[in-house]
């Protein structure tokens, strides 16, 4: 078979080379590609020069500037707020009444407004073991919120459907108290007698960075202002943190009231507010670093559990004697109100200041709303009755007014 394989391939006519061409037939043949590129390079040149003048004139459309869609105005004012609202949360924070001041308004929401509002739906919800009692904060792209069930708990604000906590976090008891964010740190109270700090930027398994436990339970919510964290507690001090620290944390310094501190601190001006159970409202200077004493103090017909607002000049706190308290906020010493006002009945709701008007709510049911230009003997420019208490504190955003009544519902008014 080898033998056979080999004749056969022995046998097989060789191929002869190509024929060298002859030198003239070359110059003939170079001659006629030069004169063909060349014709091919004018033809090339002279329909880039027809099609950019035809773009330039419009006569030739892209397809993706053809069916590229004009944005929605109202898209971009709410991507503009949008912006402005994380550039203002990662400069001053977010906590309870939205700022330091407490004034509850968020100039930032654009989104929401009276011809769509009624046209809400719940995308998501999830259920903790037992009551929320706290205000959301949200910042950096986290809801952060609390429950009686004793844990922090976590989400991201990208999800749109059956949503779960990126983390959570349990106390050794209830947490009323609602969350503060500022300076990459998310702050909070426990009725196991802690204040927490954790790093904002953990996304799962997150433990406190540092805690401190002061000496009763804390339902005050922390407010950040000025490098500093400030926060009540049912020991009936009032301590302030430094907000720099990370670790094993001490206050720099704490003020003993005569009472139990439910009372959020509110930072204005240069200046702290908070309510005691004793009765008063106390003002300390937001420069006191140590050994900080009030500046002056005012006593109500009974305790303050309200969380004090400022703005426009005026300070304003409802009390449980049943009256929303307005006092000059330039005042530093033996201040008086400016004007009270009896609603009828215990005040736990915080004042809301926005567009030069007062909202806040009473334990008589009430909505009440006054003229924040009022300087004496104020009364409301409306009242709205709902059918049961309101502890809960007004909401304004977008030109609505926003709260919660003890008869279940969620009112929303029109403010313009």
């Amino acid at each position: 078979m080898t033998d056979r394989v080999g004749q056969h391939i022995e046998a097989m006519p060789q191929p002869e080379s190509a024929p060298p061409r002859h030198p003239a037939a070359r110059r003939n043949l170079a001659r006629s590609i030069d004169v063909f590129l060349v014709r091919l390079l004018l033809l090339l040149g002279v329909g880039c020069i027809f099609f950019f003048l035809a773009v330039g004139i419009n006569l030739v459309k892209f397809p993706s500037r053809a069916i590229t869609p004009t944005l929605n105005p109202q898209y971009l004012i709410a991507t503009a707020a949008a912006r402005a609202y994380a550039l203002n949360t990662t400069k001053n924070g977010a906590m309870l009444g939205f700022d330091s001041a407490h004034t509850h308004w968020n100039p930032y929401e654009k989104v929401l407004n009276r011809t769509n509002i009624s046209h809400l739906k719940l995308r998501w919800s999830y259920t903790t073991d037992n009551e929320i009692a706290s205000s959301p904060a949200v910042a950096n792209g986290i809801i952060y919120v609390t429950s009686y069930d004793g844990k922090l708990y976590a989400f991201n604000t990208s999800c749109r459907s059956t949503c779960q906590p990126l983390w959570s976090y349990t106390t050794g008891n209830a947490i009323i108290s609602s969350p503060a964010v500022a300076n990459g740190m998310v702050y909070v109270g426990s009725y196991d007698h802690k204040f927490y700090a954790f790093d904002a930027s953990c996304r799962s398994a997150c433990l406190p960075l540092w805690s401190y436990t002061t000496n009763n339970v804390i339902h005050s919510s922390p407010t950040v202002a000025n490098g500093l964290i400030y926060v009540g507690s049912a020991d009936y001090k009032l301590y302030a943190f430094d907000a720099t620290c990370r670790s094993a944390c001490l206050p720099l310094w704490s003020y003993a009231t005569n009472g139990p501190i439910g009372s959020s601190p509110a930072v204005a001006n240069g200046l702290i507010y908070v309510g005691s159970e004793d009765n008063k409202l106390y003002v300390f200077d937001a420069t006191c670093r140590s050994v900080c004493k009030p500046l002056w103090s005012y006593a109500t017909g009974n305790a303050i559990f309200s969380s004090p607002a400022v703005a426009n000049g005026l300070v304003y706190v409802g009390s449980e004697d049943n009256k929303l308290y307005a006092f000059d906020a330039t005042c530093r010493s033996a201040c008086q109100p400016l004007w009270s006002y009896d609603t009828g009945d215990i005040i736990y709701s915080s004042p809301t200041i926005a567009n030069d008007l007062v909202y806040i709510g009473s334990w008589d049911h009430g909505l009440y709303v006054f003229n924040a230009s009022c300087r004496s003997t104020c009364q409301p420019l409306w009242s709205y009755p709902t059918d049961g208490h309101i502890v809960s504190s007004p909401t304004v955003a977008n030109g609505l007014v926003y709260i919660g009544s003890y008869d279940h519902k969620l009112y929303t008014f029109g403010i313009r």
